[in-house]
């Protein structure tokens, strides 16, 4: 799946398998002509043991992407072997991993709005003017923190489809406060470096006003300061 590939050592070249882990590791030293440029590309392999490690595929497949995942944590471009010890973590980010990318394959119903107010302070009147729209992760596994699930996001190439679903429930949610009693309240969202770098940004923020029907000037743009 992906970019990731399961290699087979079978029992009769056993003796060969340091050999063949660094025919792997040479290959991905050299680089490799695109249109007459050349380009690097790193690798990170997990190895497991048969049988000691696993007798079922789906056992063996999962202690693989538990190596793998170490590899890459370690730094990537290296090997590393399966370790009991680190199975937890290992396992509950790969399951962090799998339901985040079923969660995105819907409706992003899992994907919750909350709304932190916007308070004016004034000499004479404190008035709320506005809300920031932050995002919360209302998984199968419970509430997941964003300083989790963001940066899994961003790793996973996920992080613009699940920014785009809320920018346009802020600005629907905006819109609707708008058509009430709070025709001037504003909505400000956060958008990721990942987001901003799309070349559709700004296609994307013109779609969310038109789908939504937002005054323009009732959206605020907010960047992280990270």
């Amino acid at each position: 799946g992906g970019d990731e590939f399961v290699a087979i050592v079978r029992k009769e070249h056993y003796h060969r398998f340091d050999k063949i882990q660094e025919d792997v590791k040479r290959i991905f030293t050299k680089p490799f002509f695109l249109k007459d440029s050349e380009y690097y590309c790193t690798m990170s392999m997990g190895v497991i043991e048969f049988p000691t490690e696993g007798t079922s595929v789906s056992e063996l497949v999962q202690k693989a992407d538990i190596a793998m995942y170490n590899a890459k944590k370690s730094g990537k471009n290296r090997v590393a072997n399966y370790v009991e010890d680190q199975n937890d973590t290992s396992i509950r980010r790969l399951n962090l991993e799998k339901h985040m990318r079923e969660a995105s394959f819907g409706d992003y119903n899992e994907f919750e709005v909350y709304y932190q107010p916007i308070v004016s302070i004034g000499k004479t009147l404190v008035q709320c003017k506005g809300a920031e729209a932050l995002i919360r992760w209302n998984s199968k596994l419970g509430f997941i923190p964003p300083s989790e699930f963001i940066p899994l996001a961003e790793y996973l190439g996920l992080i613009n489809p699940i920014g785009n679903h809320v920018l346009l429930e802020a600005c629907k949610t905006c819109k609707a406060w708008n058509d009430g009693e709070r025709p001037d309240f504003t909505i400000n969202v956060n958008l990721s470096v990942v987001q901003l770098l799309q070349p559709d940004i700004v296609q994307v923020i013109k779609n969310a006003i038109e789908e939504s029907g937002i005054n323009p000037s009732h959206l605020v743009l907010e960047v992280t300061e990270s």
